[in-house]
């Protein structure tokens, strides 16, 4: 027996990448523009409204990692239920009526170029292995596969991991003692 060819390409579907750059970038963005509404506020002050700053950028950061989380959470937690929920109405269509799935499977492999009779013989066999079934009914209908979905934990993780990234790089520059909003523009930008 031959062992499988080994997969070459980088996962794609982890689902953490989209929340991180999503979540470094609003950090960025969000945490200088609160910071930009308190320098300007407090800029009378006589340290510049270091302090002020400092404590609002550290707030916002907070804030903002949390809603990202729990917003990142959320979102992907209710597209894996509706996924799995679409994964559970092919398992009972594969049951309830396996020879109309079987042609719905070949049609698709036929419209891809395979001939008809190869496509509908390899539906056939494909049917036996009923989660081998699903996993490919799933797969060619609905663009995923049972396993293949995000996890909600490490989406919100990376969220907030990149939100607190992304929000301190504008509060740095107080925090070494800058006084003035330039240096946090120049280094967010």
């Amino acid at each position: 027996m031959s062992s499988p060819i080994p997969e070459h390409h980088r996962d794609v579907t982890g689902g953490w990448l989209r929340p991180a750059v999503f979540g470094a970038m609003d950090g960025l963005v969000s945490n200088f523009a609160l910071m930009a509404g308190v320098a300007g506020g407090t800029a009378a002050a006589t340290d510049g409204g270091r302090g002020a700053v400092v404590l609002a950028g550290l707030a916002g950061l907070a804030a903002g990692a949390f809603s990202m989380a729990a917003g990142e959470y959320t979102s992907v937690a209710s597209q894996a239920e509706l996924a799995e929920q679409e994964f559970e109405n092919e398992r009972i269509e594969l049951s309830r009526n396996p020879e109309m799935e079987a042609k719905e499977l070949a049609s698709i492999w036929v419209a891809r170029g395979v001939d008809q009779e190869l496509a509908e013989q390899m539906a056939a066999q494909l049917g036996r292995n009923p989660e081998a079934a699903l996993e490919v009914h799933a797969r060619e209908e609905i663009g995923l596969a049972p396993g293949e979905l995000p996890n909600p934990w490490v989406a919100a993780a990376s969220s907030f991991a990149s939100f607190v990234v992304g929000a301190l790089i504008p509060v740095l520059p107080y925090v070494f003692g800058a006084t003035t909003l330039v240096w946090s523009l120049v280094l967010s930008l």
